[in-house]
């Protein structure tokens, strides 16, 4: 379960760092509203249902964060099980999505040591 869990992880990355763009993007909209809104008189409560608008999505774009990345810290907590180095070689690989020579690079090991540390962790993990 882990081991595919684990080929889900770097998906359910990239997904927060588009909803966290997007709430940037959302926060400085609001930012602007605010600045270029308050000099027109505005009757109908237009100024205030966009700023609710861009908090709402922003409120709703938290959750699905809070969400993906429990799914994330669920994966990470059973591979901080594993070896020291078993995890390293995981970690590098899965949760910061490098490839074979940098996560080598990083461990200052051979790319077929690294894989297959990676080999013995993912044997470690279908224990579990």
């Amino acid at each position: 379960m882990v081991i595919q869990d684990l080929n889900k992880v770097s998906k359910i990355k990239f997904q927060i760092k588009i909803l966290e763009d997007k709430i940037t993007v959302y926060r400085s909209r609001i930012g602007v509203k605010s600045m270029t809104l308050k000099e027109f008189p505005i009757t109908d409560g237009t100024y205030k249902n966009l700023i609710e608008f861009y908090t709402e999505k922003i409120l709703e774009l938290e959750k699905e964060i809070e969400i993906l990345q429990s799914e994330v810290d669920k994966v990470f907590n059973e591979i901080k099980k594993l070896p020291e180095l078993e995890f390293k070689v995981i970690y590098f690989r899965y949760f910061e999505n490098l490839n074979w020579f940098k996560t080598s690079k990083l461990l200052e090991k051979h790319r077929i040591t690294c894989e297959r540390i990676a080999s013995k962790a993912f044997k470690l993990l279908e224990k579990t």
